[in-house]
């Protein structure tokens, strides 16, 4: 059987299976055998050029070969002429696509433009988040009646100077989104409850409650085909330095199970990034930025407790801290992301929590944080990729 894949770049693909059982081999159309191969250096890339993420106009594709099958991965389109020189350069390709297809049995030839990419199938029905301002698509924003965030610099009602990560992964993933987060929310109001609008003083539904609301509506119909995000506990460690990684992820993983036994099969607990680097310490003491960046740490090692204790459910943790810590300008992470070489330090936004006086930076795109807490657009778009990589 011969399964032929194409782009609108008329370029295209042939995945074989033939030759035994489970043997899968990638051929190219200038050789149907697969011998004699790479086969790759004969095909068309079928990619998309990543903004922001490797450099401008740099293809990025890798071959997997394994006992009687080989396999081509493109994970950005480039013109023909600078795909085929170029093959193989890339491990990290290899490692975004290769449990796709292993799992589908299939070869996706997909890819990536800045802020979102082009769909990925993974069977996934649709997506539902929950969390708080990291992941907020315009809820909280309805909730304060169109008050909060008040700067008209911010996009739409989100956190930041455009669309957050769900937006950007569902459209890659090309399902429904189900977002329930919203701006200032807490894991539980029962530890502590979360504030949001201009005076910190409106009630906001905590991920305990969003997870409760959802629950109750069933807007999905197919929850065991929904991959299900929990991204929480910012405003845990923000609203009360006493607080435990413990009883926020606590928290986190009683909703998973509550999920699960509604019919929840996919999960991916998010931890959240260093917290001692966001712009907003520069305010605050050394020893509080020393338990910001202790919770976050503990946080990640207890999300992964809770992966390993829930059973009859795929639960994942992805970690942003080693994103967000590459981006310091010791590393060369910022560069590979076109972020500014000390983008990482300060925001483009500055005045919009009242602080005076306000600014705005000429180009946010190579700043890591849109204000003096939340992301820019273009590091959600990272934030979306780095989840992506774990499907």
């Amino acid at each position: 059987m011969v399964m032929r894949i194409s782009s609108a770049e008329s370029a295209h693909l042939l995945w074989s299976s033939g030759e035994g059982v489970g043997r899968n081999r990638l051929v190219s159309p200038t050789s149907r055998s697969g011998r004699n191969t790479p086969p790759c250096l004969q095909l068309p890339c079928i990619c998309h050029l990543q903004q922001g993420y490797d450099a401008p106009h740099q293809p990025r594709c890798s071959l997997l070969r394994r006992p009687g099958a080989t396999r081509c991965i493109c994970v950005q389109r480039v013109p023909d002429s600078m795909c085929s020189s170029q093959m193989g350069a890339s491990r990290r390709g290899l490692r975004v696509m290769a449990s796709v297809l292993l799992s589908l049995g299939l070869l996706l030839a997909t890819g990536w433009s800045a802020p979102v990419s082009p769909a990925v199938r993974t069977g996934f029905s649709s997506l539902v988040v929950f969390g708080d301002s990291f992941s907020d698509n315009g809820k909280g924003y309805a909730t304060t009646k169109h008050a909060w965030p008040s700067d008209p610099a911010y996009y739409k009602g989100r956190f930041s100077n455009g669309p957050v990560w769900p937006e950007d992964l569902a459209e890659t993933l090309s399902v429904p989104l189900y977002d329930y987060a919203q701006g200032g929310a807490t894991t539980d109001n029962g530890i502590i409850q979360g504030y949001t609008g201009p005076k910190s003083d409106i009630l906001v539904p905590s991920l305990t409650d969003q997870v409760a609301d959802f629950l109750a509506k069933k807007p999905v119909k197919d929850l065991a085909s929904s991959l299900v995000i929990l991204f929480g506990g910012v405003n845990d460690a923000l609203g009360n330095s006493n607080i435990t990684a413990a009883r926020s992820a606590g928290v986190i993983g009683r909703l998973v199970r509550k999920l699960r036994d509604a019919g929840a099969l996919h999960f991916i607990l998010v931890n959240v990034p260093d917290l001692s680097l966001m712009p907003y310490d520069a305010y605050i003491e050394a020893d509080q930025q020393d338990v910001l960046r202790d919770y976050a740490e503990h946080l990640g090692y207890q999300l992964r407790r809770v992966a390993q204790r829930i059973t009859s459910a795929s639960v994942q943790v992805v970690d942003l801290i080693p994103l967000f810590r590459s981006f310091n300008v010791y590393d060369k992470g910022w560069k590979a992301a076109g972020f500014d070489k000390f983008g990482l330090y300060g925001s483009c936004l500055v005045g919009g929590y009242s602080e005076a006086p306000r600014s705005l930076c000429s180009d946010a795109d190579r700043h890591v944080f849109w204000d003096e807490y939340h992301p820019s657009r273009k590091t959600h778009a990272l934030i979306a990729e780095e989840i992506r990589k774990n499907l």
